[in-house]
This record gives structure tokens, C-alpha cells and sequence, in this order.
């Protein structure tokens, strides 16, 4: 943890995107919370709920390749301003909707530019940390630092939201976004860093025909992103399918659910946190290995003997490893790139990713009609087991 803290001290630009980060990451999470229940409030259709998740994920999908090549074109740093001066004026122009009439036109349109923003803010941190650190050592501590940053932003963001939400309503949680995008702007106006690498702009297929080919042509690119689509993929089916499990198998409440998700949330932040204590004098693909199998592990053992403590207990420590797992496979995606790519390639594996967790999901969904849950989810965590393999051939350092 120490080293961590350190990287604030030692690197300012780094504190400045670090800090920026957590009202940012904090106020995501809270709009993104409320926008269902904002959207049931003003249409009373429950059918229609879903239309928020819905628009998220089409323009995630999309944006991870259009955002990556904003950010690889332009000096990064001019993009997480713009961005948020954008964010700002999207912010003034729905309070000033919100005091006329919410519809649920206005609340999807808001919900475009807003994911579309904050796809590429992201792309763009990811950026501008790659030119910060270059790939060295310190690159893994810093993504972990801001791995630490989503880990509590997953855990209180909801919190922040639905009481902005109950006690002032949508305004309130505009004002908050508001006052964010103002903040990040001017943290971004101190910034003196402007990237190592002069960018420039090309045509937007020939761009993604490069990132594409750049991908090909490096098994580590290419193979990392097959870890990764494989073990989020997974993940994100046992997230979504955990709860029949606890309902019908441990016939436990909403608040074991609850509990559940908050532990393996604590796990993330406190892998975060540890993460330098938790990976050092361990090969980085063995690392991978170890913790990916360990994570498989602690999920089979509370699908097979069902209990409440242990599944607390398995997801605690599925936290912890699936913090390091990320952290470790990210920053060696990001060796492999330069600043004048990572924007692209790594918009195209967030894409693939996010593509990948959707068509397992609706895999596992629909046999779930047709096999108990135990046996979906641990059909499903096999997926985790075979990329702990492909992890350990594909996610390597590049040698020096």
C-alpha cells in the first residue's frame, strides 16, 4: 500500500488523474443507479426499465471503438478536458429539461451522451496512465490505485445516487454530476503533461483496420484479449445468475444477495489495495494462473456444499482475486501498446469483452429453463478454468 501512496507523491500528474477519478468513477455509478428507477417513476411501465441498461451497453459496444480513436488522435489530455466540459454542458442542458418535463425520450437521449462521454473519458486514463508510467514496474501499482478508486465507487456510488434521488430527485443528482465535470476540469487545466507522442489524425476505418491488424499480428494483444473475454464473460454470467442460486438453492433473502455482492466487493477494494504484498516474486503468468484457478476453486465450492457463510466468505475472497486478475491482465494488455494505439486496442477489447458477457449471458439464460442453476453456473465457471490456461501461455511481460 505503501508503494501505492507513494506513486501520488512522486508522479503529481498521476495524483491529479487519480483524484479526478474518484468523483468521476463516484458520480457514474450514481447516475447510473438512479436511471431505472427515474425511468419506472416517470413511465409507471416496468417493461421499460430495462431500456437504460439497454442504451448503456449499445453505445459501450460502440463507443469503445469510436471513443478509442478520439483518444489516439488527439493529445490526450485536451480529451479528458473536452470531455468533461461536455459532460458539464449536458448536465445544464437536463436540469434545464428537468424543470420543463422529464420524458423518457429525454432521459435515453441523456443517456447516450452521457455513456458516450464517459466511454471515452475512460479510454483516455487509460491513455494518459500508459504515458505517464511508460511500461514499467510502476504501472501495475497504478492500476491497482485506481482499481481501488472502482472498487468503492461500486460500493457507494448506489449509496450517493438513491439518496441524492429520495431527498432532492433528479436535480440533485445533476447538480452532483455538475459539480463533478466542473471539478475534473479544472484539475485538468493544472495538468501541464501533454503526451510524449505527437498524435495524429487519420481516417476513422483506416484506424480501426490498424488496430485491428495490430491485434493479429501480436499473439500477447490477441490472447489477452481471449483471457479476458473469457474470464469477464464468465464473471458476468455468475454475477447475473447468482441470485436464483441463492433464491431457489439456499432459499436465502435479497439480503444474503446484497451481502454477497458487498463482500466480493470489499475482496476488490482490498486487492486493490494489497495488490503489490499479493503479487510480489510471482512470474506474472503464473500469478494470472494461480489466482484465476483460485477464484474457479472458491466458486465451485459453495455451488457444490451451499452454504451462506461460505458463499460470503468464497466471495471475499473472489474479490480479492479477481482484483489482481484484472489489474495484472490490464497492465500487461497495456505494455504491448503505445500511446498513439492503447486508446484503439484497448477500446476493441472492451468492445469484444462487453460483446462476449452479453451473447454468455444470454447462453446461460436461456439454459437455465432447461438445467438447474447449479449445473449452469458450474458449466459456466469452466470458462474461468479454461482461461486460467490461456492466461498462463498468453499473458506474459514483454521481455526486455
Amino acid at each position: 500500500m505503501k508503494e501505492q501512496f507513494l506513486l501520488l507523491k512522486t508522479f503529481p500528474d498521476f495524483f491529479k488523474i487519480w483524484l479526478s477519478t474518484i468523483f468521476t468513477s463516484f458520480f457514474e455509478r450514481a447516475f447510473l443507479v438512479i436511471i431505472p428507477v427515474i425511468i419506472y417513476d416517470v413511465t409507471n411501465n416496468p417493461q421499460l426499465v430495462s431500456l437504460g441498461t439497454l442504451i448503456e451497453t449499445s453505445i459501450i459496444l460502440l463507443f469503445g471503438i469510436v471513443g478509442g480513436t478520439i483518444v489516439d488522435s488527439y493529445d490526450t489530455r485536451k480529451v479528458l478536458i473536452n470531455t468533461n466540459f461536455l459532460l458539464l454542458a449536458l448536465m445544464v442542458i437536463s436540469l434545464i429539461i428537468n424543470e420543463v418535463k422529464v420524458t423518457i425520450i429525454t432521459i435515453l437521449i441523456t443517456m447516450v451522451f452521457f455513456t458516450a462521454i464517459s466511454r471515452t473519458n475512460s479510454l483516455a486514463r487509460t491513455s494518459i496512465v500508459l504515458d505517464i508510467f511508460g511500461k514499467g514496474s510502476n504501472l501495475s501499482n497504478a492500476n491497482a490505485m485506481m482499481g481501488s478508486v472502482f472498487s468503492l465507487a461500486l460500493m457507494l456510488g448506489p449509496i450517493i445516487g438513491s439518496n441524492l434521488y429520495i431527498f432532492s430527485g433528479i436535480r440533485g443528482v445533476l447538480i452532483f454530476g455538475l459539480g463533478v465535470a466542473l471539478l475534473a476540469i479544472l484539475i485538468f487545466l493544472k495538468m501541464n503533461r501533454t503526451s510524449k507522442v505527437e498524435k495524429q489524425r487519420q481516417p476513422f476505418i483506416h484506424s480501426i483496420r490498424e488496430a485491428f491488424l495490430l491485434i493479429k499480428g501480436n499473439r500477447y494483444l490477441s490472447g489477452g484479449i481471449l483471457f479476458q473475454s473469457l474470464f469477464i464473460g464468465s464473471g458476468a454470467v455468475f454475477s447475473s445468475l447468482i441470485y436464483i442460486f441463492i433464491k431457489d438453492i439456499l432459499h436465502a433473502s435479497v439480503l444474503t444477495f446484497s451481502l454477497t455482492i458487498t463482500f466480493q466487493g470489499i475482496g476488490n477494494l482490498v486487492g486493490a489495495l494489497a495488490f503489490p504484498y499479493l503479487t510480489k516474486k510471482i512470474n506474472t503468468s503464473r500469478l494470472i494462473f494461480f489466482y484465476t484457478m483460485a477464484i474457479f476453486s472458491f466458486e465451485l465450492v459453495y455451488l457444490i456444499f451451499p452454504n451462506i457463510v461460505l458463499i460470503l466468505i468464497c466471495s471475499f475472497l473472489v474479490g480479492i482475486g479477481v482484483q489482481v486478475v484484472m489489474v495484472t491482465a490490464n497492465s500487461v494488455f497495456m505494455m504491448y501498446c503505445s500511446t498513439n494505439n492503447v486508446g484503439r486496442i484497448s477500446g476493441l477489447k472492451n468492445t469484444i469483452n462487453n460483446a462476449s458477457s452479453i451473447l454468455l449471458i444470454s447462453i446461460a439464460s436461456y439454459f437455465v429453463g432447461y438445467f438447474s442453476i447449479v449445473t449452469v453456473l458450474i458449466i459456466n465457471i469452466t470458462l474461468c478454468l479454461l482461461s486460467a490456461f490461456i492466461g498462463l501461455k498468453y499473458v506474459k511481460e514483454p521481455k526486455s
